[in-house]
């Protein structure tokens, strides 16, 4: 009886772990952009609860605002009522922003919460796109759910392509300067 009860404290003490989903881009080449770096933990989450995803978003800026918009795949869904825009002022003393997003799904898998950061600083504005995974039901299936969705078919034909995962972007375009087309155009006109 002995021995069942040391096998059973051996095998629960070594072979049962919760693997925690954590990550940071701090260190990593990042392309022009936004000056915000993301560190994120969560553990894997059961399909049908709940769990916590622990975010924080760090700058290097010494002042100016951030602003966050948050999104979130298709099948997970904000259970903690997170707003799904935080705006944040930079300080020289506070430019760590901790974010606790509670989410849950239904069906096993990998999904993300995406946050657009834009960051105003003086006359300046930069954006950068993060994504954090999060893993709902059991972990291992969730790594080997196919990473890309049922292929799209092209407009102009019935071909599929594969491996096409579409995402939505945002663009913004500011005039620098306004001019005035009318009379650059008969300017022009009158050299000719």
């Amino acid at each position: 009886m002995k021995r069942i009860y040391l096998i059973v404290g051996l095998i629960l003490t070594l072979g049962i772990e919760v693997m925690a989903n954590e990550g940071t881009t701090k260190g990593f080449y990042a392309k022009p952009g936004a000056p915000v770096d993301l560190t994120y933990r969560s553990d894997p989450i059961d399909h049908n609860k709940s769990g916590d995803i622990n975010i924080t978003l760090d700058t290097t800026a010494q002042s100016g605002k951030m602003e966050v918009e948050i999104e979130f795949d298709k099948n997970i869904t904000n259970v903690s009522n997170t707003p799904s825009k935080l705006s944040f002022e930079i300080t020289k003393d506070k430019n760590s922003f901790p974010i606790i997003i509670t989410t849950g799904g239904k069906i096993d898998g990998l999904y993300y919460i995406r946050l657009l950061v834009t960051m105003h600083e003086d006359l300046e504005k930069r954006v950068r796109s993060l994504a954090v995974p999060v893993y709902i039901g059991d972990y291992n299936a969730s790594r080997q759910k196919e990473a890309y969705p049922e292929p799209m078919m092209l407009k102009s034909s019935n071909k599929p392509i594969e491996n096409v995962t579409v995402f939505k972007a945002k663009e913004n375009f500011e005039a620098i300067k306004k001019v005035d087309i009318n009379s650059s155009l008969e300017t022009n006109s009158s050299v000719n």
